[in-house]
C-alpha cells in the first residue's frame, strides 16, 4: 500500500492508506482524462450492505479531489442535482443512494432519468462522479454502458471482513451487466484489477452517519406517503368501477387477475364498504353546513 500524506480531514492531515496500483491508475489516468482532456468520468462502486463500499467510494473521492468533504456527499435524487448545480470544475460528487425499502427501484429509477439530463453540466464542469449502490445490475442500460467509466465491487472476504474490491474497466463491465444481469453473476466476467483497502472514513464519520441517518429517515417517510398515495388512489379506483361502472365485485376480482393484480373479494368488500361510510360521513356535514339537518 502507498501512504498519502497530502489529505486533510476538517482541516487535520489525515493519512490515507490505498492500494498502491489503485492510486497510480487514479492519479496517472483518471484524473490527467478529466483535468486534460475535457472529460468527466463516472464510477460505480457496489457491494452489499456494510461491505464498506461508501468507505472505498469516500478514498477515491478523496484522491480524485482533495477538496472532497460531506458536502460533496448526496443521498436523494434532488441533492444530487443540488449538488451537480452547486459544483466546481473538477469536484468529485458521490451519490450515496439509500436504497430504504420500497422506494428504492423508484428512487434508482430517477437516479439513471437525472444522469442522463445532468449529462451536459456534468460534462462541461468535468466532474468526478461516483455512484454507491448494491448492484450494478440495478442500473439501467444507458448509464452503465453509455455513462460509466468502470466498476469497483467490493465484498466481504472468506472470514466476514470489509476491506477487498475487484475492478471492471468499462468494456469488462458492459460484458458483465449483459451477462450476468439475470443471475446478478459477478463471475460472468473476469474482472481485471483485485486489491485492499482500509476502514478508514476520509471525511467526518460522525457527521457522514447523521447526515446518512437523516436521509434514511426521510425516504422511508416519502415511501410511506407515497404508499398512502397509491392506496387511495387504487381504493378510488375500485369504488368507481363498482359505482360508477356499476361492476359487480366478483368481475372487479377477475379483471384484476387478468392484468396480475391480485385482491381478495373479502378485502375489495371492505375497501368500498370504508369509501361508502367517508362519503355518507361527507354527505351528512355538508348537509349541517347548509342548514339542511340539525340546529347550530
Amino acid at each position: 500500500m502507498v501512504v498519502i500524506e497530502n489529505l486533510k480531514v476538517d482541516g487535520k492531515p489525515k493519512p490515507l492508506y490505498m492500494d498502491t496500483e489503485l492510486y497510480y491508475q487514479l492519479t496517472h489516468y483518471v484524473k490527467p482524462s478529466v483535468q486534460k482532456k475535457d472529460f468527466d468520468y463516472v464510477i460505480i462502486v457496489d457491494g452489499e450492505e456494510g461491505s464498506g463500499k461508501s468507505v472505498l467510494g469516500m478514498q477515491i473521492a478523496k484522491v480524485l479531489d482533495p477538496n472532497f468533504d460531506i458536502k460533496n456527499i448526496s443521498y436523494t435524487p434532488e441533492d444530487f442535482v443540488k449538488s451537480i448545480k452547486l459544483a466546481k470544475k473538477h469536484e468529485c460528487i458521490l451519490f450515496d443512494e439509500t436504497y430504504n425499502g420500497l422506494s428504492s427501484r423508484s428512487s434508482l429509477s430517477q437516479t439513471n432519468q437525472l444522469l442522463v439530463s445532468n449529462m451536459m453540466s456534468m460534462r462541461q464542469k468535468n466532474l468526478y462522479c461516483i455512484l454507491i449502490l448494491p448492484s450494478v445490475f440495478m442500473l439501467d442500460r444507458y448509464c452503465v454502458l453509455h455513462r460509466a467509466k468502470g466498476l469497483f465491487h467490493v465484498y466481504l472476504n472468506e472470514e466476514g471482513r470489509r476491506g477487498t474490491w475487484v475492478f471492471y474497466h468499462k468494456q469488462r463491465m458492459k460484458r458483465l451487466w449483459l451477462m450476468g444481469r439475470k443471475l446478478y453473476d459477478y463471475s460472468a466476467v473476469n474482472y481485471i484489477l483485485h486489491g485492499n483497502f482500509r476502514d478508514q472514513y476520509m471525511v467526518n464519520e460522525k457527521d457522514y452517519r447523521k447526515k446518512k441517518l437523516f436521509a434514511l429517515e426521510y425516504e422511508a417517510l416519502a415511501t410511506k406517503n407515497e404508499v398512502s398515495k397509491f392506496k387511495i388512489q387504487r381504493d378510488t379506483l375500485f369504488f368507481l368501477l363498482h359505482k360508477g361502472l356499476g361492476l359487480k365485485q366478483v368481475e372487479i376480482v377477475e379483471l384484476c387477475k387478468e392484468i396480475g393484480i391480485e385482491i381478495k373479494q373479502g378485502h375489495l368488500s371492505e375497501i368500498i364498504t370504508q369509501i361508502n361510510k367517508k362519503i355518507d360521513i361527507f354527505s351528512a356535514k355538508n348537509s349541517i353546513i347548509r342548514g339542511g339537518g340539525g340546529k347550530l
